[in-house]
């Protein structure tokens, strides 16, 4: 489980941009002190996610299949990477039909939850991303040809065109899909799990027989030039229907949900562009930045789980909240009271926010900051800091979220903005940006509308569409 903070529908095409330092800005004195009792936590071991795996094909223009590991199984030449077609602005890997490659790269057989993604345009041929055991031999299998979804494995087939496709994708489609073992390991019951752009809906669910046998991926044309892009296999669930919980996606790893962890680290920071938002409810829609400890990082649990975010509320009101590491409520920050009663604070479009959380180990607090780049004066700062007395934070998730509504109330909002910057370490002036191997999509209970783009090793960034 995540948190109990909202996010509702969005419209999205993003900008990438650098703001100040945190460095600077943590300068600056923290007030608000909230009283939150320290908690003996457990330290993080050595290795502790033997059997998770993650493996993040993003293709680059420049670059070659062998780069990411992929062999080539069947064709008569090494498919080319192309930056046209692009996956909303990743390069993509051109096969002609018969072309068939392969990677086993950094999988690990014996988890219990393998999930998938890949992006693919197949305007004008028909291509199929499988999953394969150590023979070679598929056992699940997704196949496109234009909007015609196939999704196979040994016990079932599954076939329908799919609908509801964004017009600014244009021909591509993005699939995600799980393989899970919802029986025990004596008495196994693998199913396959698709879904296509987003995760409101399941297209198709099949037992899998053979879904303990997992060892690798292959991509294939079938017929014709198809382009794969945003490629993902991982011991890390991507795509969730659960009903009850808030529609949300993000990109990281938390919360009972990994592949690996961080190495231990006392701060994270992340820009987030705000070039514009719809809401007509305040409390509802939200973007944040969460880091947890280790019991946080491996339990679907409030213990350890410490959040930053803002409220993108009606009338362009930001209002700024985080969450302690106990409960997992949100505690907002009194300096400004709206006419609704809920705090908030006015923003221009476009406005550019910066969020850090930075554990002092020795002074044993935790500090929240938020600054606003667009705004001059004392509402430029938002600052807050608790008592803390546990083992450093090693995992980290973004997140935008709704709760509350149903599916057609979420076209009542709207964001277009990104993610930039987002970074970890333990000095603020010596940051690392966190990357695409550790940086994988997750979506919940996500309607077909929503979209993320790609997470960007770059910039450390990724942009919502919708």
């Amino acid at each position: 489980m995540t948190d109990l903070k909202k996010i509702e529908a969005l419209a999205i095409i993003i900008v990438i941009v650098t703001v100040s330092t945190v460095g600077e800005e943590l300068r600056r004195p923290f007030s608000l002190p909230i009283s939150s009792s320290g908690s003996d936590q457990a330290v993080v071991p050595v290795s502790p996610l033997s059997s998770s795996f993650d493996y993040v094909s993003l293709f680059n223009s420049g670059t070659n299949i062998a780069d990411y590991g992929w062999n080539l199984e069947s064709g008569t030449k090494i498919p080319p990477i192309t930056g046209n077609p692009s996956f909303m602005g990743e390069a993509s890997l051109s096969l002609a039909a018969g072309t068939v490659v392969a990677t086993d790269r950094n999988v690990v057989p014996n988890d219990p939850v393998v999930s998938f993604q890949f992006a693919v345009d197949s305007a004008i041929g028909a291509g199929m991303f499988a999953v394969t055991n150590s023979s070679g031999r598929i056992i699940a299998s997704v196949s496109v040809s234009g909007d015609l979804v196939s999704v196979s494995s040994f016990a079932g087939h599954v076939a329908r065109i799919f609908q509801g496709g964004l017009e600014e994708m244009q021909t591509w489609l993005l699939i995600t899909g799980n393989l899970v073992n919802l029986g025990s390991f004596l008495e196994p019951s693998w199913m396959l799990q698709v879904f296509v752009d987003g995760t409101s809906n399941v297209f198709a669910n099949l037992s899998a027989p053979y879904g303990n046998t997992y060892s690798g991926i292959e991509l294939a044309s079938l017929s014709g030039t198809v382009y794969f892009s945003d490629i993902i296999f991982a011991s890390y669930e991507i795509g969730r229907n659960i009903p009850g919980y808030n529609v949300m996606e993000g990109y990281g790893e938390g919360s009972g949900s990994l592949a690996s962890l961080l190495p231990p680290f006392d701060i994270i920071s992340a820009d987030i562009v705000l070039d514009n938002w719809s809401s007509v409810q305040y409390d509802t829609f939200s973007i944040q930045i969460n880091v947890m400890n280790y019991t946080g990082a491996t339990n679907p649990t409030s213990n350890g789980f410490f959040q930053l975010g803002i409220d993108l509320d009606p009338g362009g009101v930001i209002a700024p909240w985080h969450v302690n590491g106990k409960d997992a409520i949100a505690e907002y920050y009194p300096e400004n009271v709206n006419n609704y009663f809920m705090p908030g604070f006015k923003t221009p479009c476009k406005s550019i926010i910066q969020m850090t959380i930075y554990y002092e180990m020795e002074k044993r607090t935790i500090l929240f900051q938020i600054v606003d780049e667009n705004i001059t004066g004392n509402e430029r700062w938002w600052n807050a800091s608790m008592e803390y007395d546990g083992p450093p934070f090693c995992a980290a998730y973004t997140q935008l979220e709704i709760s509350g509504f149903t599916p057609s109330g979420i076209n009542s909002f709207s964001f277009n903005g990104s993610i930039s910057n987002v970074s970890f370490g333990t000095l603020p002036s010596g940051l690392e940006p966190l990357n695409s191997y550790y940086m994988t999509p997750y979506m919940i209970n996500t309607p077909n509308s929503w979209q993320m783009g790609f997470y960007d090793d770059k910039s450390s960034s990724y942009f919502e569409f919708a």
